[in-house]
């Protein structure tokens, strides 16, 4: 959903604050996705360049807002009495503006002939994906690997969504920009959503340095999205650097590398943290398989249908 708001409040609006958004009876919490189109108050004139990423005080600017749930509004433009939103934060009023777009749409799914529980009972566990977010060098990779190795030798069906492997394909196209980067978290969301609803277990490993990136990747997949934080510190993962790039990145060979020349967003409420500083890869990954099971056992309550799923 895009608005154009006022801003109010005295402390920055910046691209992935969480707010509170108001509509009608409605309130839902969403997160600032994007924000452009300034409007310069001293000129009044119209910004129209790559958006400035924060709103000061006073501020006028088109912003764009993703939410977990489906939001109930209108357009200003087509229906006033729902058009019009407010912002709040820690339960103040910050900001008010006019829906001029909505960008997110809820559709329906499809009709199947094959439901998800057959599915479930045939390949003898259901779909769901477990996402590693974490540092270059951290071990995303590796457990990622090995979770799969594992998973397999139990006669579960599942696979891998590598961030390196799927730029050599799906996300050629793209750089590591942070636009480049939500968009190549939505690809990977889309695909891994397909998979798990195809039954597939799937590992995804992607650096996905923002938090409003990952919230869209679960607003995509739904419950079945696990955040699985591989934690290490920068300093551990210089050290490992196994590719080298740290090194080139420091050198100025790579720009905007997460960690030297762009920033990270660790994860305030993942599923799981997995420590490798502390724990051993092979110990991380005993770890994410018993949460898996944890979760195949909690999930599977309902069903009948042999092992539990994630």
């Amino acid at each position: 959903m895009t608005l154009r708001i006022f801003w109010l409040d005295r402390t920055p609006l910046n691209e992935g604050d969480r707010v509170t958004l108001r509509i009608g009876t409605g309130s839902h919490e969403a997160t600032v996705r994007r924000i452009d189109e300034a409007l310069d108050l001293d000129s009044l004139a119209l910004d129209q360049s790559e958006g400035p990423g924060q709103l000061e005080s006073g501020g006028i600017a088109r912003v764009t807002l993703h939410s977990r749930r489906p939001i109930l509004g209108d357009r200003f433009a087509d229906n006033p009495r729902l058009g019009r939103a407010v912002l709040a934060r820690d339960y103040r009023l910050v900001g008010g503006g006019i829906v001029e777009e909505l960008t997110e749409v809820v559709l329906s799914a499809p009709e199947t002939s094959v439901t998800p529980e057959e599915r479930a009972a045939l390949n003898g566990h259901r779909g769901g994906v477990l996402w590693l977010t974490g540092l270059s060098g951290s071990g995303k990779s590796t457990i990622a690997q090995r979770l799969l190795r594992k998973l397999t030798d139990q006669g579960r069906l599942a696979t891998v969504l590598d961030g390196d492997t799927l730029r050599l394909g799906l996300s050629r196209d793209l750089g590591f920009t942070a636009d480049d980067r939500a968009e190549q978290v939505r690809r990977t969301a889309e695909v891994a959503k397909l998979m798990a609803n195809s039954g597939l277990i799937v590992i995804a490993s992607l650096i996905s340095p923002r938090q409003a990136d990952r919230d869209l990747a679960e607003t995509i997949i739904g419950d079945d999205f696990h955040e699985v934080f591989v934690d290490a510190p920068l300093e551990t993962c210089i050290t490992r650097d196994p590719k080298g790039l740290y090194k080139r990145a420091k050198a100025g060979e790579i720009p905007n590398f997460t960690g030297v020349s762009a920033p990270y967003e660790a994860p305030q409420d993942p599923a799981l943290r997995l420590d490798t500083a502390k724990l051993s890869l092979e110990d991380a990954t005993d770890a994410l398989l018993t949460y898996a099971e944890a979760q195949l056992a909690r999930r599977n309550e309902n069903y009948v249908l042999g092992p539990a799923y994630i």
